[in-house]
Formats: structure tokens, C-alpha cells, sequence
């Protein structure tokens, strides 16, 4: 809880349990406009580092935690300062953008 806080989440998160047989649904929503994208961790190297506050939902299996920008300039001038988000495991995750994301292969 308290690496959640030191990235901006609140220290509190929400459980949602489906405990029926069939299909269910959840919603959730992005704090401002964007675009929210739905990334399978196992298809990224089970690890992805996100700005902070970027974290909506993730299914069971993934881990929320804090990674540190090493380099002091980006860090300084790179606008999103040195503590990012660290999300590890191998399920879904939902994170959001602010604004359009292009996506490039590097």
C-alpha cells in the first residue's frame, strides 16, 4: 500500500470478484481524457514501467510497484519526474494515456 502512495494511487484498491458461472462484466474509467489501452503483460516480458497515476485495472496475477528513474536529466526535465509505476506479472492490465497514443516499433 505504501509504494501505491508514493506513486500518486491511493493507498486503497478495489477488489472486484466474479463468483458466478457464467459471463460478467466490470467498468472503469480513465480521470481525464485519452486512451486506454488493454496490454497482456506476458507479451511484453511480464514487466512494464508506466508513468504514475497511468495504472486503471489489472486482472489477477499482476503486481503494482515502483520503479525509479535513473538518469537525473530525464528525470529533471522529462515531466513525469523520477518515480514511475512498475507493473509485473503475466495477466491483462488496463493503463491510461493522456491524449492519442501512436504506437512505434523500435
Amino acid at each position: 500500500a505504501g509504494k501505491r502512495v508514493v506513486t500518486g494511487e491511493s493507498m486503497f484498491t478495489t477488489v472486484f470478484t466474479h463468483a458466478g458461472s457464467g459471463k460478467a462484466k466490470v467498468a472503469f474509467a480513465a480521470p481525464y481524457p485519452g486512451t486506454v489501452l488493454a496490454l497482456r503483460l506476458s507479451e511484453h516480458g511480464g514487466r512494464l514501467i508506466c508513468q504514475k497515476d497511468s495504472f486503471l485495472a489489472g486482472a489477477r496475477g499482476v503486481s503494482l510497484g515502483i520503479a525509479f528513474q535513473k538518469k537525473i536529466l530525464t528525470g529533471l526535465f522529462g515531466g513525469e519526474g523520477f518515480i514511475m509505476q512498475k507493473l509485473e506479472g503475466d495477466g491483462w492490465v488496463f493503463v491510461h494515456a493522456g491524449g492519442t497514443v501512436v504506437e512505434r516499433e523500435l
